[in-house]
């Protein structure tokens, strides 16, 4: 089993879960933090558990992500599964034909759960080196937007390391342990789907013809972007050199 490989098959079920009556946001409720390295893993269902990378025993659940990140997976995993109708007079439905309007919240709600997956990140690279929280909650504000996060606090906090050198890592990382997913294109795509789309539908009402697919395409990267930034945390906070993992490496 490769040690460095935190979500083993998870990616598996993701698409199953979310078109499926259980709820996507529980899913998250698997991933724990190792009270003795800090690395982040999946498949713990119960307590106590063994860590995948030190070996050592977490007799305590730290989960890895907060109830805000699983509340959005489950707005996401609503609107998803909504299906535009129209009503009869006799009360009978029949779907429409046009992209659904309501995929629009789908779009705010993914660039939602990016940010705060991101300053979940950022939160936890600032408590490793012990900033105290008065510093963490001002550089947080001088650093509100996206764009500021990445270019301008992940550096100050990774002795000038740039965000896309460290997504360049960790995909080679992840294509040596099996994986095939390319962290930079999933960045990129984070990137575009906020600041061409979202920021027109939240700042102008604006429903865009690609919605339709544009929605899906979120819901498609999901579990690129849960990956992605558990990656980050292992490289960075758990400081583990390796910390690049299969997606796609299944159990057994």
């Amino acid at each position: 089993m490769d040690k460095a490989s935190g979500m083993r098959g998870l990616d598996k079920n993701f698409k199953d879960i979310l078109e499926s009556d259980q709820s996507l946001g529980s899913y998250l409720m698997d991933f724990q933090i190792c009270e003795h390295c800090r690395y982040v893993s999946g498949l713990h269902g119960a307590s106590p558990y063994t860590c995948d990378f030190c070996g050592q025993v977490n007799a305590v659940p730290r989960l890895a992500y907060t109830v805000h990140a699983s509340n959005l997976l489950e707005l996401i995993q609503d609107h998803y599964q909504l299906r535009a109708v129209i009503q009869r007079g006799d009360g009978t439905v029949i779907p429409k034909k046009e992209a659904p309007r309501h995929k629009a919240a789908i779009i705010i709600f993914f660039c939602t759960f990016v940010e705060v997956l991101l300053e979940k990140f950022l939160v936890a690279l600032m408590n490793k080196q012990d900033i105290p929280k008065d510093i963490q909650k001002r550089l947080l504000e001088d650093n509100r937007y996206m764009q500021a996060k990445l270019e301008k606090l992940f550096p100050s906090l990774t002795c000038g390391e740039s965000f896309k050198c460290a997504l360049r890592a960790i995909t080679k990382e992840n294509k040596a342990n099996g994986g095939t997913i390319d962290y930079t294109a999933t960045a990129k795509f984070c990137k575009d789907i906020q600041t061409k789309y979202r920021n027109k539908i939240v700042h102008s009402g604006a429903i865009i013809q690609e919605i339709d697919r544009l929605a899906d395409e979120c819901t498609a990267n999901l579990w690129a972007v849960i990956c992605m930034f558990m990656t980050l945390h292992n490289r960075y906070v758990a400081c583990i050199p390796t910390a690049g993992h299969g997606d796609e490496i299944q159990n057994g």
